[in-house]
């Protein structure tokens, strides 16, 4: 399973970002934690140790964005723990 963390401008960035992205993406932001992405950029470098990808101009696949008003997914159930000895 992928550990990453993908970070993407929902407005304009800032005078003088050290970024060459400049189309944001406001619908990210519906986006919820730990939902599935698809996106395209261009890798620009990498970090041998811990392994990290650096990718500029990152744009998520619109295809997967949930529709405006769509109904949020319920957090999954998880059953409270057993006490020892039952």
């Amino acid at each position: 399973m992928a550990n990453l963390a993908v970070k993407v401008w929902i407005a304009a960035p800032p005078a003088g970002a050290t970024t060459a992205q400049v189309t944001p993406q406001p619908d990210v932001v519906r986006l919820a934690k730990d939902d599935e992405i698809r996106f395209a950029g261009t890798l620009v470098s990498y970090d041998p140790s811990p392994f990290l990808l650096h990718w500029d101009q990152v744009k998520v696949d619109p295809s997967i964005l949930p529709e405006k008003g769509a109904a949020k997914k319920p957090a999954p159930h998880r059953a409270a723990p057993k006490p020892p000895g039952n």
